[in-house]
């Protein structure tokens, strides 16, 4: 409303200014058109910024320019002349009213310019808000199914360890009972007094064969549900396992377990346990050494286990991709495994230099 009365009153002394050009110019007494004159008005206007304004004074002072050549003085130059200094007038008013012109249009594709840009900032910015949102939500998101991941891992892995405790006591109760029983059976066949040599000889050997049987399946069933997993904490698990190879396996083990291991919560102690077990078989079975090295430590609320060898070692990559191709239980397995509690393994391994994997473990109530 402001702009728009300012303009009004530049277009009123426009006019008022063009009148007084037209009587200065009547009342020359030469007759010589006073042509400048006319050129004030529209510098007068031209503030208005409105074009139709800025038009409508060119258009007066055209006609002014136009009339003033009625006046009577005009004969005394001759008419040729008048006119030619009135056409030079209206030339010079139209000029600068297309310089006007050309300024008000540039100025006002400047402004919608600035107009779109503006909107086009309103626009991104809006734009950087919903995506904002959106990855909140979309974190929010990712944090309830992390959270959701992890409580079902520690519930597959509880119940996978449920699992095993129920098939090792079934080992116990009934398999190992049903072949102490065949090897009790073989004992009492071997005592009786009709047996020949050749029956003798069957009978030592089923009976070694059962005692293996027997050996066999109450080490499957310690190895499946270790007694200090229900009872100790992760450090007294950790020292029952090296007891354990070292005694079934012969291994020379040499460690270092952090005491403080002992407050680690039930379903990260027991995937601890299975693989600290796991790659101490991966000694046994591949590395060509009895002599390891095992660690475990806790530092920051991280569980760090550490096994090292100085057996025949391996290609780590040529591994991986054999593992993945194969989907074999490996190494690469206890990785994925790990992921699942946001935890990490590490294998540093070449042909001929051993090898040390490195495992971390957040503890998670």
């Amino acid at each position: 409303m402001e702009q728009r009365a300012r303009s009004i009153l530049f277009f009123v002394l426009g006019i008022a200014v063009s009148i007084g050009a037209l009587t200065i110019d009547l009342i020359s007494p030469q007759g010589y058109t006073e042509w400048p004159l006319y050129i004030f008005p529209l510098i007068v206007v031209s503030p208005s910024n409105n074009i139709r304004y800025v038009t409508g004074i060119a258009l007066l002072n055209s006609l002014f320019l136009t009339a003033g050549y009625l006046f009577p003085g005009s004969e005394q130059i001759g008419a040729g002349t008048v006119i030619l200094h009135r056409l030079i007038g209206l030339l010079v008013i139209w000029i600068i009213w297309v310089y006007i012109h050309s300024q008000e249009v540039a100025k006002r594709k400047l402004q919608d310019l600035l107009a779109q840009r503006t909107k086009g900032q309103e626009h991104e910015k809006a734009l950087a808000m919903g995506l904002k949102e959106l990855a909140d939500t979309l974190e929010v998101k990712v944090l309830e199914r992390t959270a959701q991941v992890n409580s079902l891992s520690k519930a597959l892995i509880i119940a996978g360890q449920r699992e095993r405790r129920q098939f090792s006591q079934i080992l116990h109760d009934d398999i190992q009972q049903i072949l102490f029983a065949a090897k009790m059976r073989t004992e009492l066949l071997a005592l009786d007094g009709e047996a020949n040599d050749e029956l003798l000889q069957q009978t030592s050997e089923l009976k070694q064969l059962i005692q293996k049987a027997l050996d066999t399946s109450r080490a499957v069933a310690l190895e499946l549900n270790p007694p200090v997993l229900e009872s100790e904490g992760l450090d007294r698990s950790l020292s029952w396992l090296v007891d354990y190879m070292r005694n079934r396996y012969g291994l020379e083990l040499h460690t270092d377990i952090d005491s403080r291991l002992s407050s680690v919560p039930e379903a990260q102690r027991i995937l601890i346990v299975q693989i600290a077990r796991e790659l101490l078989l991966n000694v046994v079975r591949h590395a060509h050494t009895r002599t390891v090295h095992l660690s475990g430590n806790l530092q920051d609320d991280v569980i760090m286990l550490r096994v090292a060898d100085a057996g025949v070692g391996f290609d780590v990559q040529k591994a991986r991709k054999r593992d993945h191709a194969s989907r074999s239980m490996g190494l690469f397995s206890v990785e994925e495994r790990l992921k699942l509690f946001g935890g990490e393994l590490t294998i540093d391994s070449q042909p001929g230099l051993g090898t040390t994997v490195a495992v971390t473990l957040p503890v998670q109530e």
